[in-house]
């Protein structure tokens, strides 16, 4: 048998002599077939795998160009499988995801399927976003929501999620109106008022609102400033000031 993909996690797929796509554990037993057009190594029990789109187009070409490229890492197409960035952009791959069983958690099927993040991963249908959890399960019910196109002041390092938070900020697609929700349970700890947020570090971020910026410590909640409209303020990263 011929590798298809290394081992990691104590599993890997193989080529049968038959041509069939197979998932084997270090002893070489034979976990489960595995049909899929492309699949890659597991990480903390998933691995994703995809399907060939049944229309040519030319924004396709150009994404398998970029995948065919990095798969030669052997983890997965990205650099890092669960980049938060990487998180919050679809690429138009039809993806999906299942466990070390071989039974599909997150479907190829649906319209939209990001790639995955240490949480969850967000997935759009029938018009509307919402968050699973990494074994399928909603925690951000769907509904009319924009993801990443929000992100402000990219050079100043800005950011639309907070990892060591595990927060997210989404738009409402009806209202235009930015919230922030709670990767690790779904909640939404700021409704949808404002026209921007920013994560800045050090339990930091910046809410817009007309034409104010209100500067928000994330421990208590509470307005610590308040600036004009004009100010821009960088990233805090690991010290007190900025």
């Amino acid at each position: 048998k011929d590798n298809v993909t290394p081992f990691n996690q104590e599993s890997a797929v193989v080529r049968s002599q038959n041509g069939k796509k197979i998932a084997i554990n270090t002893t070489g037993t034979e976990l489960f077939e595995a049909p899929y057009d492309k699949l890659f190594p597991f990480h903390d029990g998933l691995a994703e795998y995809q399907r060939k789109v049944s229309h040519f187009n030319w924004a396709s070409v150009l994404v398998s160009a970029v995948v065919g490229e990095l798969t030669h890492t052997g983890l997965g197409y990205y650099p890092d499988p669960y980049s938060s960035n990487m998180g919050l952009t679809y690429d138009g791959l039809k993806r999906g995801y299942l466990d070390t069983t071989g039974q599909i958690v997150i479907d190829s099927k649906l319209d939209q399927v990001y790639p995955m993040m240490k949480w969850g991963t967000f997935v759009k249908n029938k018009g509307k976003l919402g968050f699973v959890k990494r074994r399928g399960a909603y925690i951000i019910t769907p509904s009319n929501y924009e993801v990443g196109a929000q992100t402000i002041d990219d050079e100043a390092g800005a950011q639309t999620i907070d990892d060591e938070a595990g927060l997210v900020a989404l738009k409402n697609a009806d209202t235009g109106k930015i919230g922030i929700f709670n990767f690790f349970d779904g909640t939404q700890v700021v409704k949808f008022a404002y026209d921007s947020v920013t994560f800045l570090g050090s339990q930091r971020m910046v809410l817009q609102q007309g034409s104010h910026k209100l500067l928000i410590d994330q421990t208590t909640g509470t307005v610590a400033a308040q600036f004009a409209n004009m100010v821009e303020i960088t990233p805090f990263q690991l010290e007190s000031h900025t």
